[in-house]
């Protein structure tokens, strides 16, 4: 009886210890990307707002490509890691948002790319959420 209770113990704290690592890990890269998507955003007020000469423009928007480009490429890491652990409508919610943005931006359509940034990082951080230990959602 008493090596059943040991082994039941050992489970539990590393059921725990491997959601304390999932969960930090989900918050760091959920801090990230949206700290790059909040980046394009403002980046994207700028070029909406300004009247700028051909070659600022086109400076702006390869700067603009860049960091989606990077932003991409980052999401693509953290998504193979995350689609261990989180529901991956979820992830695919984020995908296609992301996705949707750079049609947007790169189409020069920024009044709809900053919405779609906003339904983005609102996704990352109902995932962030949802994946923290607390009483509601263990119910």
């Amino acid at each position: 009886m008493q090596k059943e209770i040991i082994i039941i113990i050992i489970v539990l704290i590393l059921i725990f210890s491997i959601d304390a690592i999932c969960q930090n890990y989900t918050i760091n890269n959920v801090s990230v990307i949206n700290k790059q998507l909040e980046e394009i955003k403002e980046f994207s007020n700028e070029l909406e707002k300004e009247e700028l000469n051909e070659n600022s423009k086109e400076e702006k928007t390869k700067e603009l490509t860049d960091k989606i480009a990077k932003l991409k490429s980052d999401w693509k890491q953290m998504n193979t890691k995350m689609s261990l652990y989180v529901e991956h409508d979820e992830l695919e919610k984020v995908n296609t948002s992301l996705v949707k943005v750079n049609s947007y931006l790169l189409l020069e359509e920024y009044t709809e790319g900053i919405t779609e940034l906003e339904n983005c990082m609102y996704i990352l951080e109902h995932i962030k959420d949802k994946g923290t230990m607390r009483i509601i959602n263990l119910f």
